[in-house]
């Protein structure tokens, strides 16, 4: 039965896609699926300078190292409400989007030990920080000629983020521009780069262990995420005086 019904509901709903809509729409409702490759640059403060690692038996010095992480894939989707104002032959056009993701981003945590006649090791272990993200937004975007629309939009982002058995959150105002290019009159591509620099992010020593020795405290870490997106609309669309002219 409540297979039946989900079939139901998916062939209404792309029905409603497919053929629902003027090409003149004057506000809707959509869903675009994105694919984006997201690079989560580190900053790490709080870290001592240096540790003296089993001082009852050894006087070396253990120094946590950091470095950024590499560009990883993110997948998600898009949903959200569309107003075309009549005035300017509906050139202008504003957005109220949800916009939610999963990301991961691969890093380095490392030591540098120095020992007691000063001779250095560095070791690095590779870490995985994954992340979901959750953004609220507004966009604004002009369209040029038949089909371009560039837009800028801004709103506030909030990222659950996980670091070995560490969990954090991380949050900040979002920020991006992209380009809005339109196929077949109403269905659209969309091509665009946003950041979010975010407060510190505070992950136990504890919790990190594995990595650094360290039982106690924390590390607080500075994340600043970046991220290209491809998406690809498919609206639901309402006429407002269809017979005003332009798309």
């Amino acid at each position: 039965m409540k297979k039946n019904t989900l079939c139901l509901a998916l062939i209404a709903v792309l029905t409603l896609t497919l053929y629902a809509g003027p090409e003149d729409p004057g506000f809707g409702v959509y869903i675009a699926p994105m694919l984006g490759s997201g690079h989560f640059g580190v900053s790490a403060t709080n870290m001592p300078n240096a540790i003296v690692r089993n001082p009852a038996t050894t006087s070396v010095n253990v120094n946590p190292l950091m470095t950024e992480s590499t560009r990883g894939p993110a997948f998600g989707g898009k949903l959200g409400i569309f107003y075309r104002p009549d005035n300017y032959n509906r050139r202008h056009r504003f957005d109220l989007e949800a916009k939610g993701d999963f990301f991961s981003n691969d890093f380095h945590f490392g030591l540098s030990e120095t020992d007691a006649i000063g001779s250095t090791t560095n070791s690095f272990e590779s870490w995985t920080l994954n992340g979901i993200g959750i953004v609220g937004r507004i966009r604004w975007s002009v369209e040029l000629e038949d089909r371009w629309q560039p837009y800028v939009h801004m709103g506030y982002g909030v990222n659950l983020l996980s670091l070995g058995e560490a969990n954090g959150v991380g949050h900040g105002f979002n920020l991006g521009a992209g380009m809005r290019v339109r196929l077949c009159s109403k269905y659209a591509f969309y091509f665009e780069y946003e950041t979010s620099p975010m407060k510190p992010v505070n992950f136990a020593y504890s919790d990190l262990g594995k990595a650094t020795g360290l039982t106690s405290n924390t590390i607080g870490i500075h994340p600043g995420y970046s991220q290209v997106t491809v998406a690809f609309e498919f609206p639901i669309s309402f006429c407002i005086d269809c017979g005003r002219g332009g798309y």
